[in-house]
């Protein structure tokens, strides 16, 4: 059996303890500096899964883990360790489920609401829960003290197991799944659509980020614990159940300030003419308006997926790979003396008026 040095095990756990103090507090600051924009893309907005999702993953964190600090950071008793040591490891599950839902959401999305993506992710989050569920309550046992005495109550596995390992592994490979089968989608459809794609470029900026990072969190804490050093191992728990969920919320935000700033778009022109039937490969803001100057102008043509993309607007992080667009008419120079018109309407999508 390996020996422990105290001196060193006892300069870890400090280590860890004021890391997780440290994480929750760029956790509240990150909430309160974004207090105005939840309040404006969250709060005022119509209730959603994914506005549901983003409430219980944020202020889930604010409420427990005032508690998780006070099991991990305060010296008790062993009577008292051997009440609640499982407690705060059970409450802080719960911030990895929040954030596991919100890219399952994001991935079901980004997959154009495929159901068989969206089951076989619920499926693994459920295989996940349960066995997260099944260790904490039959594989963990309260770690003694390094002074026999008092000390944190901090969980450890039963001698020769490694369910403790897999409480936090199996998070992992859930990211790891996930964030995989997301870039295989935008390699497959930067393919087809070219790096120009409106869906690749808003899930470039606003989507593989917080992806890489949150599976980036839970790899470091994997490599911690396998390791061979035990004083080493839960100094990244921080960041696992306080970083992902707060990488969660920031990409809902993201995603929904994007939408929200770029609904405004509109083409003008300065002469009338026919108008010609054009299909725009994205959601699309035009007037109804007749331009009295002259020009080209855009109208909208509501068609089946049009009628969706407005009902899609309520709630951004829902929207799917729409390929086909929404049809509009472009009115265009009816005494032209060229032999033909190109107009560039959008990238890679081009009409022509001879």
């Amino acid at each position: 059996m390996a020996t422990i040095d105290i001196n060193l095990a006892t300069r870890f756990l400090f280590a860890t303890q004021i890391h997780f103090c440290c994480m929750y507090a760029v956790f509240i600051w990150d909430w309160i500096t974004g207090i105005l924009s939840e309040y404006r893309l969250i709060w005022k907005t119509k209730w959603t899964p994914v506005k549901a999702l983003y409430l219980f993953t944020r202020y889930w964190v604010i409420c427990i883990i005032p508690y998780v600090l006070w099991c991990y950071t305060v010296d008790h008793d062993q009577d008292t360790c051997n009440k609640i040591f499982r407690s705060p490891v059970a409450l802080a599950m719960w911030n990895q489920v929040g954030s596991e839902a919100i890219l399952t959401v994001r991935t079901y999305a980004f997959f154009g609401r495929n159901l068989y993506v969206l089951g076989v992710c619920l499926s693994m989050l459920g295989a996940i829960i349960s066995y997260q569920l099944w260790a904490l309550t039959t594989k963990m046992l309260p770690l003694p003290f390094l002074n026999g005495v008092s000390g944190p109550c901090l969980p450890m596995a039963i001698l020769g197991q490694a369910h403790l390992l897999g409480f936090f592994v199996a998070p992992l490979c859930f990211d790891t799944i996930i964030t995989v089968a997301t870039l295989w989608k935008a390699v497959a459809m930067r393919r087809a659509n070219g790096p120009s794609s409106h869906i690749i470029q808003v899930f470039l900026k606003n989507g593989i980020f917080y992806f890489l990072l949150i599976s980036g969190a839970n790899l470091l804490n994997g490599i911690f614990y396998f390791q061979p050093h035990a004083e080493m191992s839960a100094i990244m728990i921080p960041l696992s159940i306080i970083l992902s969920p707060l990488l969660a919320c920031r990409l809902i935000l993201d995603i929904r300030q994007r939408a929200a700033g770029g609904s405004n778009n509109a083409y003008t022109s300065s002469e009338k003419g026919p108008a010609l039937p054009v299909r725009i490969p994205r959601p699309f803001n035009a007037s109804h308006t007749t331009s009295r100057n002259g020009g080209f102008e855009l109208r909208s043509r509501p068609n089946e997926s049009h009628v969706e993309a407005e009902q899609e607007q309520e709630d951004p992080d829902y929207k799917g790979v729409d390929p086909t667009g929404s049809y509009h008419s472009v009115r265009l120079p009816s005494s032209s003396p060229l032999n033909g018109i190109r107009v560039e309407v959008a990238k890679n999508v081009s009409v022509e008026y001879r």
